[in-house]
């Protein structure tokens, strides 16, 4: 079923039907969500770090409630028994950049260029067992970039990776709308 919906969410995407609206959203409460949202079990610790106050970007709430839950969920796949996920939101200028963090796998240089691509799942022998599409990622980033804001990785082979995704912080204005 996973499939089926990434692949009409990427078909949207090209047709550009997939536009995300532009309402004022508080971010600390979406990532909050979607930390809440994605399953943990006793073997994962998720630490949250959302600093003080909203964090208002303009967005279509259900769309960035789904990019951080695949980003959070991807974090927690690909961590070890017993590791730590990190997801700290820090506001810089006109933006605002939510970091999330493993302990996990991590990727090889040589497979960083594939995250974002379409079908770009990087299989190995430590994550062959490890479900998924290889398109998450890719809509991700595509949705977010459509926002004005960007997703970004960085990562160490065998000590994990860390996904960042910035977005423009609302103007003046548009905080005074502010949905959570």
């Amino acid at each position: 079923m996973q499939l089926v919906t990434e692949l009409v969410e990427m078909a949207r995407l090209d047709e550009t039907r997939l536009d995300p609206t532009r309402d004022p959203v508080d971010l600390t409460g979406v990532v909050a969500e979607a930390a809440v949202r994605v399953e943990t079990s006793d073997r994962h610790r998720l630490h949250l770090d959302l600093g003080a106050g909203p964090a208002p970007v303009l967005g279509d709430r259900g769309q960035l409630l789904r990019v951080f839950a695949n980003i959070i969920d991807n974090a927690i796949k690909y961590s070890p028994s017993g590791g730590e996920i990190g997801v700290r939101m820090r506001r810089a200028g006109r933006q605002v950049a939510v970091d999330i963090r493993d302990q996990g796998l991590g990727i090889a240089p040589s497979d960083m260029d594939r995250l974002f691509t379409r079908f770009g799942r990087i299989v190995t022998a430590a994550t062959e067992g490890i479900g998924g599409t290889g398109l998450g990622l890719y809509l991700c980033r595509e949705l977010v970039r459509r926002l004005g804001g960007d997703v970004t990785a960085t990562s160490v082979e065998g000590e994990g990776s860390t996904f960042t995704v910035q977005l423009p912080a609302a103007p003046a204005g548009a905080r005074a709308r502010l949905t959570s």
